[in-house]
């Protein structure tokens, strides 16, 4: 009989910045004052690279971070906002193309392409389509998207991202209702951005604990799941990570 297969897990925050507030709790002090990236990713597995969305970063640069964390360390990589909120997923191949190679320097350190769509943009079966359509002929790898209109929670968008295994981040809080899990892509990604107020709540641990218990619902249907907190504003992500983490170790050690 074939063994079971462990389920991997990349629980981290937006940016790899350490707040002032979690350095002399979870992260020596000496530790983080040369290098954020070094001392974070001694800690948590993985990270979302939130700069993206608003500047390009050098293929060099991807290269070098990709270098100086651990080999279990996972990168997701937001995409470009000049894609997703100025054209409104209306791209050009050429130019995705140069941004892409220079994000394909991570290598195996790459764990997932992340396209979040602004909350007027509603479904259309073409423009999707033709996105979707044009990112699978430049990367093969995972992607996640987080769209933030009700439309894309419709039986046709869950086609559109089951023809080309997109997977439909899980966010709190949830601004498109009820949608089906996406079957044919290999993620499973949430997305805490902070509730009741965006950006800054802090998680209870009765909230968190829920979420590990939905993580570990899914995990074991999926090649890689991820748990990103965004609830960065007053330094509440790196705790509420720490802890998600540590939950799930236990569970799955």
């Amino acid at each position: 009989m074939a063994k079971s297969r462990k389920p991997q897990f990349f629980i981290g925050t937006a940016s790899w910045t350490i707040p002032k507030q979690s350095r002399d709790d979870f992260f020596p002090p000496k530790a983080v004052k040369p290098n954020h990236l070094l001392a974070y990713s001694a800690k948590l597995t993985g990270v979302e690279i939130n700069s993206s969305f608003y500047r390009e970063h050098q293929g060099k640069t991807y290269l070098k971070w990709a270098e100086s964390t651990p080999e279990n360390f996972r990168f997701a990589v937001k995409l470009a906002k000049r894609f997703t909120h100025v054209q409104k997923l209306k791209v050009d191949a050429t130019d995705l193309k140069v941004v892409l190679e220079g994000i394909l320097q991570l290598g195996e350190k790459l764990g997932t392409l992340l396209v979040q769509i602004p909350p007027k943009l509603a479904f259309d079966e073409g423009t999707a389509e033709d996105f979707f359509a044009t990112i699978r002929d430049l990367y093969d790898g995972a992607i996640v998207f987080e769209p933030r209109h009700e439309t894309w929670a419709s039986r046709e968008a869950t086609r559109v991202l089951e023809d080309y295994r997109v997977a439909r981040v899980v966010a709190d809080p949830n601004r498109i209702g009820d949608a089906p899990i996406v079957k044919s892509a290999e993620i499973s990604y949430f997305r805490l951005h902070g509730s009741p107020k965006v950006y800054y709540s802090n998680y209870t641990k009765r909230a968190l604990d829920k979420w590990v218990n939905a993580i570990e619902d899914v995990a074991s249907k999926k090649a890689q799941t991820w748990c990103i907190f965004d609830n960065t504003a007053l330094g509440h992500a790196t705790p509420n990570a720490l802890y998600v983490q540590k939950q799930l170790l236990k569970k799955f050690p």
